[in-house]
């Protein structure tokens, strides 16, 4: 544990005890929070769970993401791959569309991100002119380009995850082509 403004705080207690309270201090209620949110992706026509979290996630009122937070210890200096981490779990998530905003915090430091151009917004905090905030906390800019490259990184991640999305591939394009019914037509029939 580190000590930050005479506590002594640990990633979790951080994330916990002042990020939260600063969330709901900015007006964001409990169920809008999301703390240590699964990811989910979502790959052609399916959704799935990979083997990363969040440590927070925001949410509107009604389900659109607006930013995650991703707390890293208070003695921890923040660097790119924190950076590219947080922008990725952003521009990945399934359910609620890209997270416009990454903020990357250890308590001392505060960065906040544009998710989808990965600018770091310099004033530390969101300007009201911002085009996200003008339209409404919709992600704008090419999404596509920006969730494929989040997608890239979440599935390179880890073996685990990598060997997840290989079975979820196979199990989809074998289900096209197997039945139980002998007579279905079906070229693969497993005994």
């Amino acid at each position: 544990m580190t000590k930050l403004n005479d506590h002594f705080f640990s990633e979790d207690e951080l994330r916990a005890k002042v990020i939260y309270c600063w969330l709901k201090d900015c007006g964001f209620s409990e169920t809008q929070i999301k703390i240590e949110f699964s990811i989910k992706i979502k790959l052609g026509r399916n959704t799935h769970e990979i083997n990363s979290r969040t440590d927070i996630l925001v949410r509107s009122n009604d389900g659109r993401n607006l930013l995650i937070v991703e707390t890293k210890k208070p003695d921890h200096k923040i660097c790119n791959s924190d950076i590219l981490q947080g922008i990725s779990y952003a521009r990945s998530l399934a359910d609620g569309g890209i997270a416009p905003f990454t903020i990357i915090t250890n308590g001392k430091q505060t960065l906040i991100y544009d998710s989808i151009t990965s600018e770091c917004l310099n004033d530390n905090h969101v300007q009201k002119t911002h085009p996200v905030i003008q339209n409404n906390f919709l992600a704008l800019g090419d999404t596509i380009s920006a969730r494929y490259e989040g997608l890239n990184y979440l599935i390179s991640l880890s073996e685990i995850n990598f060997l997840s999305f290989c079975n979820d591939q196979v199990n989809y394009r074998m289900s096209i082509l197997k039945d139980q019914d002998p007579f279905s037509g079906k070229k693969y029939i497993p005994s």
